[in-house]
């Protein structure tokens, strides 16, 4: 992982160059150096909720009764 307090030299472990990057995703969360580091983390956990939410579309407009949509995704675990 790089900033900008780092001169990228490549760095070679075994005979295999490693990438430098600014960010990865370790455990499910953004890891950057940097002021906007929530900022796009944040933004990125709004996507994946959005994302989910238009899976469900179907489910949330269909004419079955609310109580049996919330009662169908608690059985699920």
């Amino acid at each position: 992982m790089l900033n900008s307090h780092i001169i990228p030299n490549p760095i070679t472990v075994e005979g295999i160059t490693l990438e430098g990057v600014r960010e990865y995703v370790y455990p499910g969360q953004i890891i950057q150096l940097g002021k906007k580091n929530f900022e796009r983390e944040s933004d990125r956990r709004i996507q994946l909720g959005w994302i989910t939410f238009g899976k469900l579309r179907d489910i949330f407009s269909s004419s079955v009764p609310q109580s049996l949509k919330t009662k169908q995704w608690t059985d699920v675990g």
